[in-house]
């Protein structure tokens, strides 16, 4: 793994997802000062290729595998949450206080051990 600080509002995210799962990606990316584009799960490989990051949350695990491989052919770094095997990437439990910013990451292999420890 390579940690990396993005600029949230420097780069093209994308979201596609629905549910809670979408609605909690959307949180996450919001208080990162992202304000991605909202895709629908059918987006044309040309709205997707112009992206640089792409986020998927809540579909079933085929839909996102598909649009994980439409990303990837498109040179879009892709995240689909809580599917490490479709990630290029994945997103660490953070810590802001201020200008401060402290990411516990494993991986994606124990979600449930960096929230305990970013807790």
């Amino acid at each position: 793994m390579l940690p990396l600080i993005l600029r949230a509002d420097a780069t093209q995210i994308g979201l596609i997802g629905a549910g809670e799962a979408l609605q909690r990606r959307g949180a996450v990316l919001a208080g990162a000062g992202a304000d991605p584009i909202h895709l629908a799960p059918d987006a044309r490989t040309e709205q997707i290729a112009s992206l640089r990051v792409l986020f998927v949350a809540g579909l079933p695990e085929g839909e996102s595998a598909r649009l994980a491989a439409v990303a990837r052919a498109a040179g879009v770094l892709v995240n689909v949450e809580d599917r490490p095997a479709l990630c290029d990437f994945h997103v660490p439990a953070v810590v802001r206080r201020g200008d401060l910013l402290v990411s516990v990451s494993t991986s994606g292999r124990s979600p449930g051990l960096a929230k305990l420890v970013r807790q």
